[in-house]
Formats: C-alpha cells, sequence, structure tokens
C-alpha cells in the first residue's frame, strides 16, 4: 500500500496511547502491512481521519473519524494513534497530580468506571464545566468535579487529584 499524503497536508502533532481502542469506530479502511510512519501518513492524507489504531499482534491498523480517547475502552494489546492537527483551535490542557487528596461531597458530574487516567482527562477536558476528578485505584473509578480543587480538598488515602488548566 502507497500511503496517500498530499505535500498541502498540515503538519500535524501525534499523541499514542496504550491499551485502549474505539470498538465500532472503524470507519475508514483497515490497512496491513505498513509501518507506524506510513499509517499516520495515511491518516493525514484523509482529512476526516482523526485517529487510528494499531494492533501490533495482528499488524492490522484500523483508521477512525470517530474514535477518541473519551471514546476509548481499554483493550490489552492494542495501540490508539490521535491526531492533532495545527488547524486545531482547541487550547491544550495541562494536569497537575496531586497525590494523597480528595474532597467529600464535590462529586457533581458521573462517575466513571473501568476506565484510565487517559479517558478520565479526555472526558474532563470534553466536559466545559470539569476542573478536576479523583482517582481511587484501590476501588478502580473516577469521580469528576466541578468544583473540587485543592484549596477545598483534604487529606484521603488511595486518592489523587487530578486538576485541569485550560
Amino acid at each position: 500500500m502507497t500511503p496517500i499524503c498530499s505535500g498541502s497536508a498540515i503538519p500535524a502533532a501525534w499523541t499514542a496511547h496504550a491499551e485502549i481502542a474505539c470498538a465500532g469506530r472503524n470507519e475508514l479502511p483497515t490497512q496491513r502491512g505498513i509501518t507506524v510512519v506510513e499509517a499516520k501518513a495515511y491518516c493525514e492524507g484523509e482529512s476526516t481521519c482523526v485517529s487510528f489504531e494499531r494492533m501490533p499482534t495482528s499488524g492490522h491498523f484500523q483508521f477512525s473519524t470517530s474514535c477518541t480517547p473519551y471514546r476509548a475502552n481499554r483493550y490489552s494489546n492494542h495501540e490508539l494513534y490521535v491526531i492533532g492537527r495545527s488547524a486545531d483551535t482547541a487550547p491544550a490542557a495541562t494536569w497537575t497530580q496531586n497525590a494523597g487528596i480528595a474532597c467529600a461531597g464535590r462529586n457533581e458530574l458521573p462517575t466513571k468506571r473501568n476506565i484510565n487516567v487517559v479517558i478520565a482527562k479526555a472526558y474532563c477536558e470534553g466536559e466545559s464545566t470539569c476542573v478536576s476528578f479523583e482517582r481511587m485505584p484501590t476501588s478502580g473509578h473516577f469521580q469528576f468535579s466541578t468544583s473540587c480543587t485543592p484549596s477545598f480538598a483534604a487529606a484521603y488515602s488511595n486518592h489523587d487529584l487530578y486538576t485541569i488548566s485550560r
């Protein structure tokens, strides 16, 4: 396969996420026998492509117009590569991990289970009122907040408070 990549394509930055993928969101053709570099070039050449999944054990690359970390689930032996075209207007968010603190009674947004930190960050970034989430590794769930910041937090063992700066 010869990747499609026009010289006028907007330069893109890529983010790789291990062990996540999207079921049922492979709207573009699956490719085999190519490299990650060729997969990136193919996706960059398709204006609707937002990501691709790499399955190293099978050698497949599945391309998507809708798969983002927010929509992904855990899949072992998968890698999700997400394109960030320079024309994207959304500012990048930065995150701060605060170990051992959380906020009681400030979980205004839905609790999520069976996700990872990458998916939790993407969910919070997609909710304009989200300012933080608490990760509780022992229970496997994440609680999202519109008001929990380190100034309202108290000490909680086995909790991590992630705060977003937009």
